[in-house]
């Protein structure tokens, strides 16, 4: 029998891909608050059931979970720009912890039977070292606690409700479709294709540890079809310096070394990144396919191709 499954934020850029790699096995119903079409677009339209409504409304998604009897909830709508949260901290903070306790506790009424809740690397802040998913959750930007409170929220449910609900920390996710132009690679992308200066902050030193749209959707249908409770590390297990990304992006695009500038400074940011995914590849058997230079070469020429369209 097919589960029947529902994905919040999933006309975003990992809902999006995470939907059209499900529309064959699972039933899919997706649920946003506003008609919003995404570049990537869905696969299989008449395949899903498509819902508008607002994550935060208890009430709404108790009707939703039990009209449509939800096997499992993938939550994965937040407001997930960093630059958001520090404008206007209130309402990101509101957002993304009603949103979550909203779809918890409607899950829990209606004894819905497997919860998959994205949380993010960005919970850690900005300790020093290999992040493991007993480290403490020490951030301190507004998006930061609104997720590191998602967290412990969804881990309270977990220890006081007995309910099968699995966190995912996630390294920074690239891949087509990605539209948050602030963030590194696609704004990178964009800014040289269009020959203009992108600036790398500490010195370009930094690291970041990224993970592929591709081993982020197989790490959720993972999760939907097991019952392994508690937080999981997902990333592409090599941390790499933003100076090293900029400039395979600027060979892939036969850009000038001249497009890439660094400066110091970035306080307040995180500077390195590192996950330990080993209790991912211990309890999931899941580890990263995709290598970072195949990824970010069809992750540049799908920009190539969108961007001299659009």
């Amino acid at each position: 029998m097919r589960k029947r499954v529902l994905i919040t934020g999933g006309a975003g850029f990992l809902g999006t891909h995470l939907v059209n790699s499900m529309t064959r096995c699972w039933d899919v119903y997706v649920l946003y608050r506003t008609v919003s079409v995404h570049p990537l677009g869905f696969h299989d339209p008449h395949l899903i059931t498509q819902l508008m409504g607002d994550v935060q409304d208890l009430n709404f998604m108790r009707r939703v979970l039990a009209e449509y009897e939800i096997d499992c909830v993938v939550h994965l709508a937040a407001q997930t720009q960093v630059s958001v949260g520090l404008a206007n901290p209130e309402s990101v903070i509101r957002e993304n912890i009603n949103g979550a306790l909203a779809v918890l506790e409607a899950a829990r009424l209606q004894k819905t039977s497997r919860i998959i809740m994205a949380s993010t690397d960005k919970v850690y802040g900005t300790k020093v070292g290999s992040y493991f998913e007993d480290s403490p959750l020490n951030e301190r930007t507004p998006y930061g606690v609104s997720k590191a409170c998602l967290d412990m929220i969804a881990q309270t449910y977990i220890e006081t409700y007995g309910m099968s609900i699995a966190i995912t920390r996630c390294g920074n996710l690239y891949g087509p479709g990605h539209m948050n132009w602030s963030t590194l690679i696609p704004g990178t992308i964009r800014r040289m294709i269009n020959n203009q200066k992108t600036v790398l902050r500490f010195g370009g030193r930094a690291t970041r540890d990224f993970l592929n749209y591709l081993d982020a959707c197989t790490a959720y249908l993972t999760l939907i079809e097991s019952r392994a409770t508690g937080a999981f590390n997902f990333s592409g297990g090599r941390p790499i310096t933003i100076s090293e990304v900029a400039a395979k992006i600027a060979n892939l695009l036969d850009k000038p070394a001249s497009l890439i500038e660094v400066q110091e400074g970035g306080q307040g940011e995180i500077c390195n990144q590192a996950l330990n995914c080993d209790r991912s590849t211990n309890v999931l058997s899941w580890s990263p396919r995709i290598e970072f230079e195949a990824g970010l070469e069809e992750t540049v020429r799908w920009y190539q191709d969108y961007l001299t369209t659009v």
